[in-house]
């Protein structure tokens, strides 16, 4: 083959890709502009992606109306003085928002749906004869956020020094963390919260082999329940499920990843979506900040953006959690997200923590994130998780901050970089079984994802039992 590789799935596309004005020819004047002031780079509009929450003269969604607020001028002028946050944020609003590839990698999330015999939309994470490469695929993944934050060899060492160890993973399914928690000793405890799968919840091994059974391991309970009922339900005690032997301090470790994305659900009002995903951090917040025992861990999922609501869950971890701390984003899967994980330790909660989440998830209670309002634009986004001003809260943490998200936004700005040149961030099927990739991939995927395949493969050598379904 002569000329430039074009990935298979690229192939079809060339000719649409010369009328867009995002081709490599045009993008290259696009970086001539990445000079542009902070103010400019906060008011360009919203891409063509998101025409369909926008009026024919709106020139941004509400999704991205957070942008316009006072409060993400004040972040973005005090994050200015890092050189990764800018390249970040410049590469991501423009060219970014505009660039075919990118858009690509959106368009490409409808596949995630699956018709029925009735003709309901399901999710492929939602169906139970797609379990096994689903758990294999989020092993992986739970692999590559280990090698990053260490939360399996944090746990051995509390096995080791008080001979147990208990985890609560809420949206543990398909369980690929779980189950790398339950190999590393005998004496770990475990309690999954999963959503029914016939409502909207990932499914997870059942009785399938004597490798990966969590349905029928002693030492792993599930809890089939919405986080959100659990959470507004204050006479449940997740601690007492293991009803001969209860956890009475608390959990060692709680792991909050549930999230959710549009691209998995019927469409929705946009607001609605963004209530969901933030009502659904917040329950999963209080959850753990009920069940933890005092010095206990947390493995969070974070998101990596200017919205006040992922600032002040930052902050509040960072106010509630006094010990050690790592960060990671893994490359395995989601790569183009604006998520990284965080393990931290020394949980000692401030005394009215679990009192400003409660009052954030009240059944029935005025959504903590009024839609913008054209006279007062600081009413979206304006949660009541840190009580302190923004410039008090970034006084306070904006240090430790900066030290986490630097990396984070270096990491972002790479992948972006390559996806707009046209690589992608997802190797082939026969390439995630191995460490070594073949000669295609290694053509069109990120090299810093191949480098973390690898790594995870060697990971997965390293548990007592091969833990990937065959």
């Amino acid at each position: 083959m002569s000329g430039k590789y074009i990935p298979p799935h690229m192939r079809n596309k060339v000719e649409s890709k010369e009328s867009i004005s995002n081709t490599p020819q045009r993008r290259k004047s696009g970086h001539s502009n990445l000079n542009l002031s902070i103010p400019e780079i906060l008011s360009l509009p919203c891409p063509s992606r998101c025409r369909e929450w926008m009026e024919v003269d709106e020139k941004v969604c509400m999704h991205h109306e957070y942008y316009t607020t006072t409060t993400t001028q004040v972040l973005a002028d005090y994050f200015s003085s890092s050189a990764e946050f800018l390249d970040w944020l410049r590469v991501k609003r423009q060219p970014g928002d505009g660039n075919y590839h990118i858009n690509c990698c959106f368009e490409k999330r409808i596949k995630d749906i699956k018709k029925t015999d009735d003709n309901h939309d399901v999710r492929y994470a939602s169906l139970q004869d797609g379990v096994k490469d689903l758990f294999n695929r989020f092993l992986r993944y739970a692999a590559d956020i280990d090698i990053g934050t260490g939360y399996v060899n944090s746990a051995l060492d509390i096995a080791n020094a008080n001979g147990c160890f208990s985890f609560l993973d809420l949206g543990f399914a398909p369980g690929g963390m779980s189950e790398l928690l339950l190999d590393i000793h005998p004496s770990v405890r475990g309690i999954g919260v999963n959503l029914d799968p016939n409502k909207g919840g990932n499914v997870y091994p059942k009785s399938m082999d004597d490798i990966v059974d969590l349905d029928g391991n002693p030492r792993f309970k599930v809890l089939t329940n919405d986080v959100v009922e659990l959470a507004r339900n204050k006479d449940i005690d997740i601690k007492n499920y293991f009803e001969d032997m209860p956890i009475q301090a608390g959990f060692d470790l709680v792991i909050v990843g549930i999230t959710t994305s549009g691209s998995n659900q019927k469409k929705v009002d946009e607001m609605d979506e963004l209530e969901l995903k933030n009502l659904l951090h917040f329950s999963q917040l209080l959850l753990a900040f009920r069940h933890l025992k005092s010095g206990g861990q947390i493995l969070i999922r974070m998101h990596l953006g200017l919205r006040l609501v992922d600032i002040h869950i930052l902050a509040l971890l960072l106010e509630c959690f006094t010990g050690n701390f790592k960060f990671t984003k893994p490359l395995t899967e989601f790569a183009m997200r604006k998520t990284y994980w965080m393990r931290l330790e020394g949980f000692n909660p401030s005394a009215d923590a679990v009192a400003r989440l409660e009052q954030l998830i009240v059944a029935g209670c005025p959504a903590p994130y009024a839609p913008i309002s054209r006279d007062d634009p600081n009413l979206l986004n304006n949660p009541i998780l840190v009580t302190d001003s923004i410039e008090v809260l970034l006084d306070k943490y904006g240090t430790k901050m900066l030290q986490i998200l630097n990396e984070m936004w270096k990491q972002q700005r790479s992948v972006l970089d390559g996806i707009m040149e046209g690589l992608t961030d997802r190797v082939c099927f026969r390439c995630r079984k191995g460490c070594r990739p073949c000669q295609k991939c290694r053509n069109v995927v990120l090299t810093t994802v191949l480098r973390a395949v690898h790594n995870v493969g060697l990971r997965l050598k390293q548990t007592h039992k091969n833990l990937l379904m065959e």
